[in-house]
């Protein structure tokens, strides 16, 4: 890493206690050396209707309410960064991407995992951690041309 890089990082587990998202600053060193520097964190909760609809979607949905959950998801985790980001005094040219694994529904140890959060949305983009085009997150992910349209929080592929 040549330059000084600011991620933010959202994260849901089963638990249903709400996103938690976090900002870290990337400072390279000397070398290979890298300094992260958090810059702050927040956990926004889920109200009593969202963790009703995870804690149901988590034993039994219908097809439509899984594809309702999977938006809405990614709405209430782009509610989180934008909070998180306005209460640090940030603006989307300060943030270099944002990623999240979404929220865990299902977890079967040993074999898979099930996340949901669509990217997609028309609001702030929130990707998944480990696309190919971020490599250096996860060491099975494969090389790929980078995405080239602007991303709505800043997001700027280098």
């Amino acid at each position: 890493m040549t330059r000084t890089t600011t991620l933010l990082g959202l994260m849901s587990g089963t638990s249903l206690d709400g996103v938690t998202a976090a900002v870290v600053r990337f400072v390279p060193g000397e070398g290979d050396a890298l300094r992260a520097e958090l810059i702050g964190w927040n956990t926004t909760p889920y109200s009593s209707e969202q963790r009703e609809r995870l804690a149901a979607a988590m034993h039994e949905a219908s097809p439509a309410e899984y594809c309702r959950l999977r938006v809405d998801i990614a709405h209430w985790f782009a509610d989180a960064a934008m909070s998180l980001m306005a209460g640090l005094g940030l603006g989307s040219d300060d943030v270099d991407a944002i990623a999240s694994h979404g929220q865990t529904i299902w977890h079967e140890p040993g074999h898979s995992s099930w996340q949901i959060g669509d990217p997609a949305t028309s609001d702030p983009t929130v990707v998944e951690a480990t696309p190919p085009w971020l490599t250096a997150t996860s060491p099975t992910a494969t090389p790929a041309t980078p995405p080239t349209r602007d991303l709505p929080l800043g997001y700027r592929a280098s």
